[in-house]
C-alpha cells in the first residue's frame, strides 16, 4: 500500500552487515546500519539532514537520490536536524542546486556528509519509466558524538560536577533582570569570581588525556551493546555455511532448508504427494494479508507453476496467460515479492527445488 519498512540496527541481525560494521570499526570508532525497503513509486522519508555521516549501499532495485548543495546548519547536533521533529527544511535549500542528482542501482554506494539535506524516492525518473522497489542499507557514523564542542562541554561539566560548590544554585537575582547591570553588585561579583575559578579548574583539568578517556569509555559502551549480537550472528552464519557445504550432495528439495538457497535463477516444479509427506516440520502459518491485486497475480502464478514442468523463477510471470495480468504484474509484483512468495511455497512443500 505504498508504505516502507525501516529496520534500525540491522547490523545486529544480518551476519554480512555485522561483518561490514566490524570491519569499519578498524578505521572508525563506531558504525551501525539501518535498512530501508521502499515499494515502487514511493518515498520512505521526506527531505532532511542527519546529524551523522552516512554511506548508502544499494542492495536491490533502484532509487533516485538528491543531495542539496547548500547546508542549512553546518555539522548539526541531534536537535538541529532539519526535516525532522517539526524542524522544517528552509525552502531556499530545496529550490537551490544539487551536488548529487542520480539513480543508485544494485552495488552503487553514495556518501552523504553530516548536515547535507537529501531525499530519495522510487518514482520513475525522466524517460526511464521503470518502476522498481528499492532495498538499501545505510551505514551510519555518528560523527556528532565526536565533535570537539560537545566533548569539551561534557568533559567540562564532568570536571565541575566534582566540585560541590558548582552543583549549587547560582544567586537568585541572576536571570531575573533584563540587564545584568541591575543584578546587585555583591551577587554579580560572586558569580564573576565563580566563573573565573571555574575556567581555571577546567583549563587545568581538561586535557587531551581526559577527553581520550571519556571517548574511549563511550566507544566501549556503544560496542558492548552491539558487538556480542554481531559476533553471534557471524558465528551462526559460519556454522550454517559449514553445514550447507557438508550437505550439498544431499540437499533438500522442499521445506525450510531448501527455501534458504533459492534465488531468482533457481528452478522449481510441483511437489509430489510423496515428497510432501517427507516434510517433517510444522508448516508455517498462513502468510500475512497482502493487497488484493498482488494476491490475485500470485495466485495465478502459483496455479500455473503447479501445472507446469520445471521452470526458472525468472520465467514464472510468463506463465500467466493474459497480457493485462503481465502488465499489472510489473506494478504489483516485483522480483523481491515473487522470490519471497516462491520461497514461502517451497517452505510449505507446495513447490520443490530442481537440482
Amino acid at each position: 500500500d505504498g508504505c516502507s519498512i525501516i529496520m534500525n540496527h540491522v547490523d545486529r541481525l544480518c551476519p554480512n552487515t555485522a561483518s561490514l560494521c566490524e570491519d569499519l570499526q578498524d578505521t572508525f570508532p563506531f558504525a551501525y546500519a539501518n535498512a530501508y525497503l521502499t515499494p515502487p513509486a514511493s518515498q520512505a522519508v521526506a527531505a532532511h539532514a542527519d546529524d551523522r555521516d552516512v554511506f548508502v549501499i544499494q542492495v536491490y532495485g533502484q532509487k533516485a537520490w538528491k543531495v542539496y548543495e547548500d547546508v542549512p546548519i553546518e555539522y548539526p547536533y541531534p536537535h538541529e536536524q532539519v526535516g525532522k521533529n517539526g524542524m522544517a527544511v528552509p525552502p531556499p535549500i530545496l529550490e537551490g542546486p544539487c551536488s548529487v542528482d542520480t539513480v543508485l542501482r544494485r552495488g552503487d554506494v553514495l556518501y552523504i556528509p553530516r548536515g547535507h539535506v537529501h531525499e530519495a524516492s522510487t518514482y520513475p525518473q525522466g524517460d526511464d519509466e521503470t518502476i522498481q522497489p528499492s532495498f538499501h542499507i545505510t551505514i551510519a557514523l555518528a560523527t556528532f558524538d565526536w565533535a570537539l564542542s560537545g566533548l569539551v562541554a561534557t568533559a567540562a561539566k564532568k570536571t565541575l560536577d566534582e566540585v560541590p560548590e558548582y552543583r549549587m544554585a547560582i544567586p537568585l537575582d541572576v536571570g531575573m533582570h533584563y540587564n545584568a547591570q541591575d543584578i546587585p553588585f555583591e551577587q554579580r561579583l560572586q558569580l564573576e569570581n565563580q566563573i573565573d575559578v571555574a575556567l581555571e579548574i577546567v583549563r587545568k583539568e581538561l586535557t587531551t588525556e581526559r577527553i581520550n578517556d571519556y571517548l574511549r569509555q563511550k566507544y566501549r559502551w556503544h560496542t558492548s551493546k552491539s558487538r556480542p549480537q554481531r559476533l553471534e550472528r557471524i558465528a551462526q552464519s559460519q556454522a550454517i555455511s559449514l553445514d550447507q557445504q557438508r550437505s550439498e550432495d544431499n540437499a533438500a528439495i522442499l521445506g525450510p532448508e531448501a527455501m534458504k538457497r533459492i534465488t531468482m535463477e533457481s528452478w522449481v516444479r510441483p511437489s509430489s504427494p510423496d515428497e510432501q509427506s517427507l516434510l517433517d516440520t510444522v508448516r508455517p502459518k498462513q502468510a500475512p494479508a497482502i493487497r488484493e491485486e498482488t494476491a490475485e497475480i500470485l495466485s495465478k502464478i502459483l496455479h500455473s507453476a503447479q501445472r507446469a514442468e520445471p521452470v526458472q523463477i525468472l520465467q514464472l510471470l510468463s506463465l500467466v496467460n493474459t497480457d493485462d495480468t503481465r502488465k499489472d504484474a510489473g506494478k504489483y509484483v516485483c522480483d523481491l515479492t515473487l522470490l519471497s512468495f516462491i520461497r514461502s511455497r517451497v517452505e510449505r512443500g507446495e513447490l520443490s527445488v530442481v537440482g
